[in-house]
């Protein structure tokens, strides 16, 4: 396909053959596998494709339709058109209602080309973008998004946050997704749901955010419990106590 659009690989249709320049083709420096000539022709696309491409990649490898569409909804820019050009050039699959990038290296590469100190900036931008979105499937008792949502904004992390009002929005929204992996017996992506709902707590949310602080904790224990990590459990029941200030509350493993 790529010899074909550069002109040095063409159907004959008089001569009903195919014709090429085999001197030009032989000087072309390609490289030895597909999955190095896919990532190099992705410096040849449109910016609006790379673009695209760069958000895709921020969610792995591959991400579903109606996640990029619902995000492209927010942001107010394309996406969907551009990946639909990604995917006639061969860098992308379009499988089971999802984007999926024809390559691991491919989306590597992607990925690579956003700056180290950009990424978490990102991921907090695209999570944040699908919390609205996430909570109206939540309440309809759909969690998918609301999963993407928060491991997009801890991806970003505490660092990441810009406007100390959104603190408790964030750690609400990771305590919400921590209860639905507990629904579903997945009790260690709940416990990474709650440790990070922690990481967003200032050190005066005990005061300002007791109830909150408090559930956190405590589902992080159960989860912890649950996923037979005692060690953490440990150090999680500690936390608690010391709030408390009654070594009597401590609970043995």
């Amino acid at each position: 396909m790529s010899l074909s659009k550069d002109g040095l690989l063409n159907l004959s249709l008089s001569r009903r053959r195919w014709e090429w320049d085999e001197e030009k083709i032989q000087s072309r420096q390609l490289p030895d596998d597909v999955a190095s000539f896919l990532v190099s022709t992705t410096q040849s696309l449109p910016e609006e494709v790379i673009s695209a491409l760069s958000v895709l990649s921020c969610f792995g490898i591959q991400s579903e339709y109606t996640v990029i569409q619902k995000l492209e909804a927010v942001l107010g820019f394309s996406l969907v058109q551009p990946l639909e050009l990604a995917a006639a050039e061969g860098l992308l699959d379009r499988i089971n209602g999802s984007y999926v990038f024809c390559h691991d290296k491919v989306q590597e590469a992607v990925y690579g080309t956003i700056k180290a100190e950009e990424r978490c900036l990102l991921h907090f931008k695209y999570g944040v973008a699908l919390v609205p979105p996430a909570l109206e499937l939540k309440a309809d008792g759909i969690d998918g998004l609301l999963f993407i949502a928060a491991n997009q904004i801890n991806m970003g992390g505490p660092k990441a946050v810009s406007d100390d009002g959104q603190i408790v929005i964030l750690a609400h929204l990771n305590l919400q997704a921590g209860y639905s992996a507990m629904e579903m017996s997945d009790y260690s992506s709940a416990y990474s749901y709650f440790d990070h709902g922690i990481s967003f707590l200032r050190k005066n949310d005990w005061e300002e955010n007791y109830d909150l602080s408090l559930q956190l904790f405590d589902a992080a224990a159960v989860s912890v419990f649950l996923a037979t990590f005692y060690s953490t459990l440990s150090k999680m029941n500690a936390n608690i106590c010391i709030v408390f200030r009654n070594p009597l509350l401590q609970l043995e493993t």
